[in-house]
């Protein structure tokens, strides 16, 4: 991968400074951050929704209390289809743990495992906030050198178009 000014040293690939690259070169380097940036975009977006989840979830537990047994309630069988019940039990809920496994949990213990999930998904965004603002100013340096050899081209054409009339 091309770096800006130079790179750290280690058992890395062999770093070339962009400025040295010519525009073909520069313009795949710009297409391959970009998709590099949208993998990173997507996967914090997928978390912050995820986490958000669990936060509704937090929400929807702390209003089990024991005066709510027998309340009506609608019971969601997929994520668009509901039916309609009836609280029977306040103490204890299913808890969707993935991949289609359902835990019985009390209230409070599976209050602490949404929070931890939220907690994970948080250190997850958190993690790779880093990554994705290097990409971001590594894209600008990268559309800088593009913009810069761009004019060079122009200012070269336009002097070779001067010296021919």
């Amino acid at each position: 991968m091309a770096t800006e000014g130079g790179g750290e040293g280690g058992a890395s690939p062999q770093v070339i400074p962009i400025a040295s690259l010519p525009l073909e070169n520069l313009v795949q380097l710009k297409e391959q951050v970009e998709q590099e940036i949208i993998k990173l975009t997507t996967s914090v977006n997928g978390s912050r929704l995820a986490s958000n989840r669990f936060k509704e979830s937090v929400a929807a537990l702390d209003t089990l209390t024991p005066e709510s047994r027998g309340t009506q309630a609608l019971i969601p069988l997929t994520q668009s289809v509901y039916v309609p019940g009836v609280l029977s039990n306040t103490e204890a809920v299913l808890v969707d743990v993935g991949t289609g496994y359902h835990v019985r949990k009390s209230v409070p213990d599976a209050v602490k495992y949404c929070q931890r999930k939220v907690d994970m998904l948080k250190d997850m965004m958190a993690q790779t906030a880093g990554p994705l603002a290097e990409k971001k100013r590594f894209l600008q340096a990268v559309n800088l050198h593009i913009q810069m050899q761009t004019e060079q081209r122009r200012a070269q054409q336009r002097e070779q178009q001067q010296q021919g009339e």
